[in-house]
């Protein structure tokens, strides 16, 4: 007795559906075992809810690292928990041989070698030792930040002869504000006509004419003033003139136009 092709084909799928359903089974007692008493039906056949899920753009991260300078750094920090944004700034330092170096200052304090990655560990010691050797923390500071700038790509050779690297991405932070101000002070100096200006004289090396309209090229009869002075001045109260404040206008005889006085006004800044 044979068995036909169809009877053949026919009893093929009785044995491939009898051994799927033999499969199927198991993987759900395996899948079924893995939910203890307090999980939900729901729980196990889909998943636990939402707000249990954890994702890249809003997790909680907890860790203790090592710092090169052997501090410990315990934080806790999470994208969505309320803390105060710590930005990051660009900036630069010098070793001890004068080159200058790229780094990252966030408001935390926290000092950080850009893209170290591509210099020798022996640069370590010609640094200052509050710069750190890592990268920054994304979701702990650098809010300010671009973590997924342009990628840099990196070979290196370890100490058994071996290549290393590879291209990841960059840190982009924007550069550190200029905080700086300068201080302005009202003083005198004579021209070549040995006329007496007013002018002042600013911490940074800056000489302004106190007023501007005697100086114009629209005043009828202008006054000179020596090379190393600038007719007009800084902001009053500003970064470059931070002590001084705006004076009352001044006028001069003009033979520009249809007016016979031209007026600007004059800075007021104390004296010495």
């Amino acid at each position: 007795m044979y068995i036909t092709d169809r009877e053949w084909a026919e009893k093929e799928q009785m044995m491939f559906y009898k051994n799927w359903k033999v499969f199927l089974l198991a993987l759900t007692s395996f899948f079924w075992a893995g939910c203890d008493d307090s999980s939900s039906e729901a729980e196990c056949l889909y998943g636990p809810p939402p707000e249990y899920q954890s994702s890249n753009s809003d997790k909680v991260e907890s860790s203790a690292t090592i710092s090169d300078n052997g501090d410990t750094d315990e934080s806790s920090s999470s994208s969505s928990n309320g803390r105060a944004p710590v930005n990051c700034y660009t900036t630069s330092v010098k070793d001890t041989a004068g080159s200058s170096y790229s780094i990252f200052e966030c408001d935390n304090g926290k000092k950080y070698l850009k893209d170290f990655v591509v210099y020798s560990e022996g640069l370590k010691d010609r640094l200052p030792k509050d710069i750190l050797w890592s990268e920054l923390r994304e979701g702990i500071e650098g809010d300010n930040c671009n973590f997924n700038a342009a990628p840099l790509c990196v070979d290196k050779i370890d100490s058994q002869g071996r290549q290393y690297g590879g291209c990841h991405p960059t840190i982009d932070c924007p550069y550190k504000p200029d905080t700086t101000t300068t201080n302005c002070y009202a003083t005198s100096i004579k021209n070549k006509d040995d006329v007496e200006i007013d002018i002042v004289e600013c911490d940074d090396g800056h000489k302004w004419t106190r007023e501007q309209a005697p100086f114009s090229i629209c005043a009828t009869n202008p006054i000179s003033i020596p090379e190393d002075v600038t007719v007009g001045f800084p902001e009053p109260g500003g970064k470059n003139a931070k002590n001084c404040k705006l004076g009352p206008d001044t006028c001069a005889k003009t033979d520009c136009g249809s007016k016979k006085e031209y007026c600007a006004p004059t800075i007021d800044c104390p004296h010495k």
